[in-house]
């Protein structure tokens, strides 16, 4: 999880790509068979558009949010 202003799609990336490693270096060491699911959320104040002119507010109801025109919910994980 990722907090932000700009892009941090880069960011995101390197932190699954560590989490990939770790999980990978128990399973081998330890044995064992662990498969999370590996989700990257950024979480922002600001509904960020490939136009700056367009940002917008972000408000949440009872932790979740759902943009207009968009195929995606954004609820907040952590408190």
């Amino acid at each position: 999880m990722k907090a932000g202003k700009d892009n941090v799609n880069k960011q995101l990336e390197a932190g699954r790509c560590f989490s990939e490693y770790i999980i990978a270096t128990l399973n081998r060491v330890y044995n064992l068979k662990i498969s999370p699911q590996i989700r990257k959320i950024s979480i922002r104040k600001t509904h960020v558009t490939p136009k700056p002119q367009q940002r917008k507010k972000v408000e949440y109801l009872d932790n979740l949010h759902t943009f207009r025109d968009s195929k995606f919910w954004l609820k907040k994980y952590l408190d």
